[in-house]
């Protein structure tokens, strides 16, 4: 959206009007009992509220950050196909029948987090327990390798299997060793269409105070297949 972060944080949710539908956001987050609640693929058009330009499906997950209630919020843009998908769910309507709500089972905040943003997410991304054992394997992912989660048990089998050659795979190691969110690597993967550049991106999640896990991200590039790796970042430092 050509939004710097610098610019919203530390900013009310109101500077995302037209964007989000603020109004409803500021009502639901403010409920009682609102860090129990989740709100899954609830479709939200601009003739419901002024807040919004274009339609959006909109998930909600509560999670714990900074010993914080805080919200994960995923907006996708509605593509008014009128052959739609449907979204099987137990849920129910709240009084005034404005909002929909899904009781989730007793999870931690964000073992919530880690399975919306799996779920949600468009994009190539992986996470990992503390034991190097794969937890999460996005559908993208899954998509674009197909490799199922079985496959890539652990940390080990990822690299081998995701990984074009040794080189790409040490360099891999060598950046995942080092301190891999503090920037990005690029690397040449294996897909089912051939070998694709892709940039890899990592964070880790602390599950309040209970462990954490390492999620890894990856944009790939369209373009024609490489023959070779491209230019790296350097590892070291």
């Amino acid at each position: 959206m050509s939004i710097e972060s610098r610019w919203i944080e530390g900013q009310p949710l109101s500077m995302l009007n037209g964007i989000l539908p603020v109004t409803t956001l500021n009502s639901w987050m403010a409920r009682k009992g609102s860090d129990r609640v989740a709100i899954d693929h609830f479709e939200i058009y601009p003739s419901d509220t002024e807040d919004l330009t274009q339609p959006i499906s909109l998930s909600v997950r509560p999670i714990r950050y900074k010993d914080q209630l805080s919200h994960l919020i995923v907006a996708e843009i509605l593509q008014l196909d009128p052959v739609a998908t449907p979204v099987e769910l137990a849920c129910e309507m709240s009084g005034d029948g404005a909002s929909l709500e899904i009781e989730l089972p007793q999870m931690r905040y964000s073992e919530r987090l880690l399975e919306g943003m799996m779920q949600a997410t468009g994009q190539f991304a992986v996470a990992f327990n503390e034991e190097a054992e794969t937890i999460f394997w996005s559908p993208a992912a899954r998509l674009i390798t197909g490799i199922d989660q079985s496959d890539i048990s652990d940390m080990k089998k990822f690299t081998r299997k995701i990984f074009a050659t040794h080189k790409e795979q040490n360099v891999f190691r060598a950046w995942i060793d080092g301190s891999p969110d503090e920037r990005s690597q690029e690397l040449i993967i294996k897909t089912a269409s051939g070998k694709r550049r892709a940039r890899w991106y990592a964070s880790e999640i602390d599950l309040d105070g209970e462990g954490s896990v390492g999620v890894l991200w990856a944009t790939l590039d369209s373009s024609v297949k490489p023959k070779s790796p491209g230019r790296r970042e350097p590892v070291s430092g």
